[in-house]
């Protein structure tokens, strides 16, 4: 489930969409697809595996949840007016049908060993949480990195570089609290080096240079400031001496 730092703690509200709202919304999830599918054939085609329906929802506090008690579903919120909805559309349905596709793979074998009562730093979250949650969080972060990243090289629009910083930044963090308190299987495992991977591969992406690190942003979900410190202190580090 995914809610702004802000809203933690509020109780979730849940609406029915307007009839006029929810056809333009419904375009605005097909442009998403779309795009998904040109950019990151691969996700897209996960997803037409995997998802059955997407049902929209008006609101406040959560954002979009799914859950293996009701699998190939997804429920999302509309975005609020400030808020480009075809970006706002592709994070969200990458996120969740992540959710979905860690949730088959669990389904198969197990992945985590750490014991359901211990407590962790989660990267999207304030309120620790399980390690899997935690694992959950990293993972569909990852997801989310490789989908701007794609974006990014199939549309050459600059624009995407403060998400994906912010997302990249995510990504470390959950990483770093999971390779240092996790405990996994030896597939869990081999998930964890794919994630050093994708990391150690972000470091090479030539925009870097000339993003400036430094100016404060909004997040891109518009309720608190741009965290992107760890990403820069990742990029620093792999500089050579």
């Amino acid at each position: 489930m995914l809610m702004t730092e802000r809203d933690f703690g509020r109780k979730s509200v849940f609406m029915r969409v307007s009839e006029r709202a929810l056809s333009e919304h419904i375009a605005h999830v097909a442009t998403a697809l779309s795009q998904i599918a040109m950019a990151f054939p691969e996700m897209h085609a996960e997803f037409s595996v995997h998802v059955r329906c997407i049902r929209l929802f008006d609101g406040a506090v959560t954002m979009g949840f799914t859950d293996e008690r009701m699998f190939g579903a997804m429920l999302l919120r509309i975005p609020v007016s400030h808020i480009e909805p075809v970006s706002y559309y592709i994070e969200h349905i990458v996120h969740e049908a992540s959710h979905i596709h860690l949730n088959a793979l669990m389904a198969v074998g197990k992945i985590i060993l750490n014991d359901p009562g211990e407590r962790f730093v989660s990267p999207i979250r304030p309120d620790p949480r399980p390690m899997l949650g935690v694992f959950h969080a990293t993972y569909v972060t990852s997801r989310i990195v490789q989908a701007l990243l794609k974006l990014l090289r199939w549309t050459k629009n600059e624009n995407l570089l403060p998400s994906l910083a912010e997302a990249a930044d995510e990504l470390i963090r959950g990483y770093l609290e999971i390779s240092r308190y996790g405990t996994f299987t030896e597939y869990g495992a081999s998930l964890i080096r794919e994630l050093r991977d994708q990391i150690a591969g972000l470091t090479l992406l030539p925009e870097w240079r000339d993003f400036d690190f430094d100016t404060p942003r909004q997040h891109r979900y518009g309720s608190w400031k741009s965290n992107v410190a760890k990403l820069k202190e990742q990029l620093e580090s792999a500089q050579p001496a």
